[in-house]
């Protein structure tokens, strides 16, 4: 039995600040039901629960196997060391960083793994540069805003696009169909155990480069997925394209490699599932929750699935809104002291305005082709700004009731940004906090796919509206600069996220810090939490 992929590491559940919970997968050219493929940690401390098989694909002979690992947390952070052996093989893998049982677990934010085009990717002369500077500040700990506390990094969140599938040989099968002949096509089994393999290849290729590898078998992920891990503008398109059945077999192969390789396998086959409160539906979407704690403190993130029920008319389906209120609902309940909410949008709830230049994008600046998706596949479009709004508001009410700060996390446009949402409704203000009430987003985009080139920078800078626009009554929102010089952090970049300790006067503030491709120094959001009474 061979390993094809991995390991991987995947955020469990966790149930307060004494134990960390992670699960190590691998994927396996077998599809027997026993597997040889051995886990074993260096700490006795370490339990390693049986391998559980939670993914099998029989026709492409591809297994996923887990191994649940729970790891006591001390006073102060621990790093170690595991193996993975098969067919006799054993390969080691250090740096596993275990978090303080009083320090918040630190978080990394990336979104866009990849290239839309070919061009692009020849263009590109490191793709990865971001990823080996991650694994830089994981393996020498940067300093918290706690002085000199060193931390690795404990979390990883992906948030969209982990692959670009756009140039799968079966989609550009497709591609050179006419409208007829696509009309004419029938939903085939063949085709999507066709496309199936050439998903779960494309995870294989591009998970498997040695800075992506690296990260992924040291520091545990949460993903939620965006349209290019399906294929440009999955969810937007017109019924020619979202009904007809050859790409709705398309659509299901990249549903199953995403559920198996970004979800971590089918949760029945998990102890436990991440999923929440989703019912482990087969169709999906997948709701991910998951609360970070330090000792008697929490921080939660919930990452929305934005493209499993997506159309041209709406982002969430009527079930995603129930799953999402409930969810809610759960956290303004009494459940210890919880300082901030992340939510995860694949795309940005706040960003420049492209209402009424579609047109202009598509066919008056050459090259912006690859990125007009990006722009205007966005809540901001018109045909979402009552689900933008009801989204909106939703969180202004909910931090409202559960006093707990909430924050986006957003990516997709290929650029570092900044974003609020701010509300002057009674009904929005939470005691003692000066008001207006407020809820910001912070956007990166990406950690591999380049930014735009600098002339449709500013033909994006000039056609896009970033003034302050009313959600409702009481409520807009507008962009912010992302430093003294720029509105736009127009580079490559990934998100550094802390959670401090408690401090008499600004307790648990949240810093986020811009990471760019090149080495300057970083842009440093701070958020700072609700009064607690």
């Amino acid at each position: 039995m061979a390993i094809l992929l991995g390991p991987i590491l995947h955020l469990e559940k966790q149930f307060g600040a004494a134990t960390w919970r992670f699960s190590v997968h691998v994927m396996t050219d077998e599809v027997d039901a026993t597997t040889d493929v051995g886990c074993q940690f260096d700490d006795a401390a370490a339990v390693v629960h049986p391998a559980a098989r939670v993914a099998v694909f029989a026709e492409q002979r591809r297994s996923v196997w887990a191994f649940l690992v729970e790891v006591p947390r001390s006073d102060g952070e621990r790093a170690l060391t595991y193996t993975i052996t098969s067919d006799g093989e054993t390969r080691r893998f250090d740096a596993v960083a275990i978090p303080a049982s009083d320090r918040m677990p630190r978080i990394v934010y990336f979104s866009c793994n990849g290239f839309s085009s070919a061009g692009l990717m020849r263009q590109t002369a490191d793709p990865n540069a971001l990823w080996r500077r991650m694994q830089e500040l994981h393996r020498s700990g940067m300093t918290n805003p706690t002085p000199n506390v060193p931390s690795s990094i404990h979390v990883m969140i992906g948030g969209g696009d982990q692959v670009y599938a756009d140039s799968l040989p079966v989609l550009e099968e497709l591609d050179r169909l006419s409208s007829r002949e696509l009309r004419r096509l029938q939903t085939s089994t063949a085709r999507q155990a066709k496309a199936l393999r050439e998903y779960l290849e494309l995870y294989q290729n591009r998970w498997s480069q040695p800075e992506v590898a690296e990260m992924l078998a040291r520091v545990p992920v949460v993903f939620t997925w965006d349209d290019h891990d399906i294929f440009d503008g999955w969810g937007s398109h017109g019924e020619d394209i979202q009904e007809n059945k050859a790409y709705l077999d398309i659509f299901a192969a990249a549903r199953a490699a995403f559920r198996a390789l970004q979800l971590g396998g089918d949760p029945s086959g998990r102890a436990p599932a991440l999923l929440e409160p989703a019912d482990n539906r087969d169709e999906g979407p997948f709701l991910q929750s998951v609360r970070l704690h330090a000792g008697n403190d929490a921080v939660d993130i919930v990452a929305l699935d934005s493209r499993t029920h997506r159309t041209p008319e709406r982002v969430l389906s009527g079930s995603q809104w129930q799953d999402l209120n409930a969810y809610l609902d759960g956290l303004t309940a009494p459940q210890g002291k919880r300082t901030h909410l992340l939510v995860v949008s694949a795309v940005p709830v706040v960003h420049l305005r492209f209402r009424a230049v579609g047109w202009i994008l598509r066919n008056l600046i050459p090259g912006v082709q690859e990125i007009e998706d990006d722009v205007l596949d966005q809540w901001e479009h018109p045909a979402h700004l009552d689900e933008r709004a009801r989204l909106i508001l939703t969180l202004l009410r909910h931090q409202a009731r559960s006093r707990c700060r909430v924050t986006i996390l957003s990516g997709d446009v290929h650029a570092g940004a900044l974003g609020k949402m701010e509300s002057t409704r009674d009904d929005h203000q939470v005691a003692g906090a000066q008001p207006p009430a407020r809820i910001m987003q912070i956007t990166s985009s990406g950690i591999v796919h380049p930014s735009p080139s600098s002339w449709q920078r500013t033909a994006l800078e000039l056609l896009g509206a970033e003034g302050e626009d009313e959600v409702t009554a009481g409520v807009a929102t507008t962009m912010m600069p992302i430093d003294s010089q720029s509105d736009r952090l127009w580079a490559r970049n990934f998100l550094l996220i802390d959670v401090d300790h408690a401090d008499a006067t600004v307790p648990h503030q949240l810093w986020a810090r811009f990471i760019p491709e090149e080495r300057r120094a970083p842009r440093v959001v701070t958020i700072t939490p609700l009064p607690s009474s």
